[in-house]
């Protein structure tokens, strides 16, 4: 798991919410706090009832990412060196408060 990536969410992707595709129809509020509108969900009730749910992008829509660039759960199983020591490898990313960390 990692934080949620805001620049992910556009007018017109198609996001999964609770195992159901949809696509995104109105995005308003910032990066830290948006406010979207997913197509289905036609009334306050059934918004509420899909509030702090977590909107899935495919990852073929994700941008592409820079050279030594990874996404967080590609790290996962990864080989950590401090210079030429094997260190261990990363078991699990683990999200705290104010960071993500790599368990190894």
């Amino acid at each position: 798991m990692t934080r949620p990536v805001a620049g992910l969410l556009e007018l017109g992707r198609a996001v999964t919410v609770r195992g159901v595709a949809r696509e995104i129809v109105r995005l308003a509020g910032t990066a830290e706090r948006p406010i979207v509108r997913v197509s289905g969900v036609e009334d306050r009730e059934a918004a509420e009832a899909l509030r702090g749910e977590d909107l899935l992008v495919a990852r073929e829509q994700a941008p592409e990412l820079g050279e030594g660039e990874w996404w967080a759960h590609e790290l996962e199983g990864c080989t950590v060196v401090d210079g030429e020591r094997e260190v261990g490898e990363v078991l699990q990313l683990r999200g705290l408060p104010s960071v993500d960390v790599l368990v190894v």
